[in-house]
């Protein structure tokens, strides 16, 4: 599984090759300074120089493309063509593999956990910029931002995602009472 996720990873990467220009591999690197050293960027001359940079800097992977998302659409503001293939990406791998498991659990804590989101997707263990990325990506929809903070979670730690970790997550943020909702949600 993991050799085709890998290849399918390599297929979106090379057709987000194809359609890029020189303007936007240019400012996809400057959004990358603070990843990849400055010496390295300037010796980049293609997209596939600058997907290989960031995997080898473990920013991007078959399994986390919330940095590429990021760029891509900073880079690519308005291109539709470009933001499909990321998007047809992510509903294959992640749609597929990752189909919630925890639907009836994550519909309750969207629809009632509200701004407090970002303190319970640190302790799922979010980096910050997963969240920023999550917020950059869903800017007006408070709801989305909690699923795709949940689904995020659930992707990167497929072999441990549980109704019993998302309670202790819930129980650590102090949010006791969705956390007691959640206890009582049948199996």
């Amino acid at each position: 599984m993991a050799d085709k996720d890998s290849l399918t990873f390599r297929i979106m990467l090379t057709k987000l090759s194809h359609v890029l220009g020189s303007r936007e591999l240019e400012t996809m690197k400057y959004i990358c300074l603070n990843r990849i050293p400055r010496a390295i960027l300037e010796e980049i001359q293609t997209p596939i120089q600058l997907w290989i940079a960031l995997e080898e800097r473990d920013v991007i992977s078959p399994d986390d493309v919330s940095f590429l998302n990021t760029i891509i659409t900073d880079a690519c503001a308005g291109r539709q063509d470009v933001i499909q293939i990321l998007n047809e990406y992510k509903d294959q791998s992640y749609g597929l593999k990752n189909k919630e498991e925890l639907g009836t659990e994550f519909d309750i804590i969207t629809t009632h956990l509200g701004n407090k989101w970002r303190k319970l997707a640190r302790k799922l263990g979010l980096s910050e910029m997963d969240i920023i990325s999550i917020v950059h990506q869903n800017p007006n929809d408070l709801q989305e931002q909690i699923r795709q903070s949940l689904l995020k979670w659930q992707q990167r730690n497929k072999h441990s995602v549980g109704k019993s970790e998302l309670i202790k997550a819930l129980d650590s943020a102090e949010f006791r009472m969705l956390a007691h909702q959640i206890r009582t949600v049948s199996p």
